[in-house]
């Protein structure tokens, strides 16, 4: 928490230290590179495929307004916050429309923030391949990949706040700026494949990717988090801005690599576009390895709020945090060792419990506790509504299709 203002000026206004101001202006970045790296997540290298879905000129679109709805509802979880006066989503939903409500609103959070930690944990197993560590297992080079990755983000994830994460976070944020300019680079080299399509949208491919778009665009479940970590300076106006620019860097960064990668491949691209990329070339090695790092960054930003929900939801002692921290990791590792299809975990989350916590609960609670004149709020509502119903359909026809 910053420091409070202890001065008066003479027209009788607060007095804000040096010492304040560079606090403030630190935690600002701070919570910019966590935020980035938080909505980037494992969907940055899964949109390429969605272009393949809808083609690149309604793909590229859709990144776009999915972006801006999503930050639009970030910032309407701010604002609710501060009509709350609360930082808990448990707390929101009950202000809104009672216990039940809130306790909803809680269990979707686990609900989401567990299936993120295991789509992370998928896409690490898949940046080095068995080849990269042929003979090194009888188990495969991919489980101990996750199983050392899931040991990374044990210690990350066991930091007291969000805060003291930006220094992995930063780290991630760099490994995301390689990943682009490799791809951008490889596009320059091998040109554009032949079987590209600009236009090729159906109402059964629209359902598909834009949950996993969704999912893109996403980090709300640690908003109110963000938000209060700001301290005295925490403000809808300036966390606006914080959104606006993290935000209008990954959609930046997720279109030109996403565009990039399927000018490449075309109909060869797969869920995870660093499968692509080979296993021959030192640069493509490095860009899995260097991506795993942006991973493990997201990965520990997931966990903490995970965490949180749980330990708020049964009133646990901070004694227990290490052992629930451990079961957590190994729960995601269990799962993740079994599972390939990335893109599946992805769009079922996107579709089910990450239209509730990106459109619906706060469109609702927007509604009830900042806005009960206006319907305007109940347009995000129906969106979500659609995306979950035909999404998940989607999604589960792509899954029985193989």
């Amino acid at each position: 928490m910053l420091g409070t203002a202890s001065s008066c000026s003479r027209g009788g206004r607060l007095s804000v230290s040096p010492e304040d101001v560079a606090g403030s202006r630190a935690q600002i970045f701070d919570s910019i590179i966590n935020m980035t790296v938080n909505v980037a997540g494992a969907s940055f290298v899964t949109m390429a495929f969605c272009l393949k879905q809808v083609g690149l000129q309604v793909g590229l679109a859709l990144m776009l307004v999915t972006c801006c709805l999503n930050a639009a509802s970030a910032v309407m979880i701010a604002e609710c916050c501060e009509a709350a006066d609360s930082f808990d989503f448990y707390d929101l939903g009950k202000r809104a429309f009672g216990e039940a409500f809130g306790r909803l609103v809680r269990a979707t959070m686990v609900i989401y923030t567990l299936g993120s930690c295991i789509a992370l944990t998928v896409v690490v197993g898949d940046f080095l391949t068995p080849k990269d560590f042929a003979g090194l297992s009888p188990l495969g080079g991919r489980f101990w990949v996750m199983t050392l990755a899931s040991s990374v983000v044990l210690v990350l994830a066991l930091q007291p706040n969000l805060s003291s994460l930006s220094w992995s976070s930063g780290l991630g944020l760099v490994a995301i700026v390689y990943t682009m300019g490799l791809v951008v680079a490889r596009e320059r080299i091998d040109g554009v494949a032949e079987d590209v399509q600009f236009w090729a949208p159906s109402w059964t491919s629209l359902y598909e990717v834009i949950p996993v778009f969704s999912v893109a665009f996403t980090a709300h479940y640690n908003m109110p988090r963000y938000y209060s970590e700001m301290g005295e300076f925490r403000s809808p106006r300036t966390f606006s801005k914080i959104i606006a620019f993290s935000f209008s860097a990954v959609c930046l960064c997720s279109s030109i690599t996403a565009a990039c990668g399927y000018l490449i491949f075309g109909g060869r691209i797969q869920g995870n576009l660093l499968m692509n990329l080979g296993t021959d070339h030192w640069a493509a090695f490095l860009a899995r390895v260097s991506f795993g790092v942006a991973v493990i960054a997201s990965y520990a930003l997931v966990l903490h709020s995970l965490r949180s929900s749980i330990e708020n939801s049964l009133g646990l002692d901070v004694r227990l945090r290490f052992p629930l921290t451990a079961g957590l990791v190994s729960l995601c590792l269990a799962v993740a060792a079994n599972m390939s299809h990335v893109e599946v975990v992805v769009g079922y989350k996107g579709a089910i419990p990450g239209t509730l916590i990106v459109y619906i609960f706060p469109g609702l609670m927007y509604w009830k506790l900042k806005a009960p004149s206006q319907v305007w709020p109940f347009a995000l509502v129906v969106h979500g509504f659609l995306v979950l119903c035909f999404g998940t359909l989607a999604t589960t026809r792509k899954l029985f299709k193989g």
